[in-house]
């Protein structure tokens, strides 16, 4: 049986306190348990053999002095916890609660009292059941020497004086809660000692479990910057092996994708040039129907090369972050669209520059705008600055994306199109290059059919810096300024 869902911690810091302070509590309890069963005889009978010694100190004190001062000297003698007074005649002892629990104190009392005064001098003893107390009850709290808790039990004692009077001495206990009822006011005594362990428990998992914290968001962080630095190897050994295993791994798959992209980027650029001598002699081939075909599959090839080395420039993380005024890009690709006859329309505003990687920015705005005007003919784009997060959301009019289709659009040369012709579906890399260009930047894309028909690209950019790059100048980078 263990706690509600909503109630249990998720985090690793929230499980180790639950599970230490959840320890702590228990142990208390075990131990007060253990010093109430257990240990709590033997701390009464002690506590009844002492209150013995101090009434036979008492009596003797008070048979020292002349029967006129008796009375005065027992006011003096009495305090919060004991009542003494002189009487006449033999009192009448009242019976007290649970009389018949007190037990082995009641004995080992009675048994001292009978070895120290003998038969010569009678008494009288009442007990009643075990009670707690803590000295705030007893003295008050500006008189108690400290807060500490306590177990008695009360009693009547009455000692016959010398001259017939009898001195009697009365206990009474504030609260008298036998058993498991002792636990409370217990704890009560130790509520400073729990908030003490309960800071000492947040300090000490709170840095034993930073190196954990460091290394998620490095894992998380990992995903958009390839060239995330090693972490520093701190914590317990665990820790420090899973770190160690991060940074390996990290190490390993960066190596891998950088021979990726540049195998790729060798062959793409090594195949370019005879490509290039293929379209120059295609010039000599007849037909000119033939040539035509020659020349298109050529050209075809050529876009396909050049995609390929701008997948690879996605991946890559060669560019300078800057602040880039978000508004006048847009402004600037909606009058490059405009120029051949394309519309695009603008919504909303970003309330402050973004930072990002301006040449990347644009590619990726490009590409998801590419589609729109493709297939509805216009896009509209719309802003929306969240503060720390920046949305852009691209619609259009057109067909949309089948939904079986939409989780593979953004793979490398997928093409929706049954044809699979790029004169009508492209190559399939322009929404990868755009994810990858949004990954390197923190953020993502999502596609959505419209109800009203058409398809929405978001684009989502939180406003902060990446890891690995420089710190953002003091600049503003414009349409048109080193975004080219």
């Amino acid at each position: 049986m263990g706690l509600p869902r909503g109630l249990y911690p998720k985090s690793l810091y929230g499980q180790l306190v639950l599970v230490l302070l959840g320890g702590m509590v228990l142990l208390q309890i075990i131990t007060a348990m253990y010093l109430i069963a257990i240990r709590g005889p033997h701390f009464l009978r002690d506590g009844a053999y002492s209150d013995a010694l101090s009434a036979a100190r008492e009596v003797k004190v008070l048979d020292a002095l002349p029967v006129g001062e008796r009375a005065d000297m027992a006011a003096r003698l009495s305090d919060p916890s004991m009542n003494v007074r002189i009487v006449a005649e033999r009192p009448v002892l009242e019976p007290l609660p649970r009389e018949q629990e007190s037990g082995g104190a009641a004995q080992t009392m009675r048994a001292a009292l009978t070895g120290i005064f003998g038969t010569e001098r009678g008494f009288l003893l009442r007990t009643g059941g075990v009670g707690h107390y803590t000295q705030d009850q007893i003295y008050g709290a500006a008189n108690a020497e400290d807060h500490h808790f306590g177990m008695t039990f009360p009693f009547s004692l009455a000692v016959r004086m010398d001259d017939g009077s009898w001195a009697l001495f009365t206990r009474r206990v504030p609260v008298e809660t036998p058993g498991i009822g002792m636990l409370f006011p217990m704890f009560m005594d130790m509520w400073w000692r729990f908030v003490l362990i309960l800071l000492l428990v947040l300090l000490v998992v709170r840095w034993v479990t930073r190196p954990l914290r460091v290394l998620a968001q490095a894992a998380d962080e990992f995903g958009t910057n390839l060239a995330h630095t090693p972490l520093p190897e701190k914590g317990p050994t665990e820790t420090r092996r899973a770190i160690q295993a991060f940074n390996r791994m990290q190490r390993r798959i960066r190596q891998f994708v950088e021979e990726r992209s540049r195998m790729l980027a060798a062959i793409s650029h090594d195949l370019k040039t005879p490509v290039t001598r293929l379209r120059l002699r295609c010039d000599l081939i007849e037909p000119a129907d033939l040539q035509k075909r020659f020349v298109a599959d050529l050209d075809e090839l050529r876009d396909m090369l050049c995609l390929s080395l701008d997948f690879v420039r996605s991946i890559e993380r060669g560019e300078e972050e800057v602040e880039v005024d978000l508004n006048s890009l847009l402004e600037s690709l909606r009058d490059d669209y405009a120029e051949i006859g394309q519309s695009v329309e603008c919504a909303g505003e970003a309330l402050e520059p973004l930072p990002a990687r301006p040449a990347g920015l644009k590619r990726c705005l490009t590409n998801l705008l590419d589609n729109a005007v493709r297939y509805g003919g216009a896009a509209s784009v719309e802003i929306e600055d969240q503060g720390d997060n920046v949305t852009i959301a691209i619609r259009d009019r057109g067909p949309g994306i089948p939904e079986k289709s939409l989780p593979r659009v953004f793979e490398p040369f997928f093409r929706v199109e049954g044809s699979r012709s790029p004169r009508t579906g492209g190559h399939g890399l322009g929404l990868s290059i755009a994810r990858n260009i949004a990954l390197q930047h923190g953020g993502d894309i999502r596609l959505r059919n419209l109800p009203e028909g058409g398809l929405e690209a978001l684009l989502s950019l939180p406003r902060r810096r990446i890891e690995g790059t420089a710190k953002p100048e003091a600049r503003l980078c414009h349409a048109g300024q080193g975004i080219g």
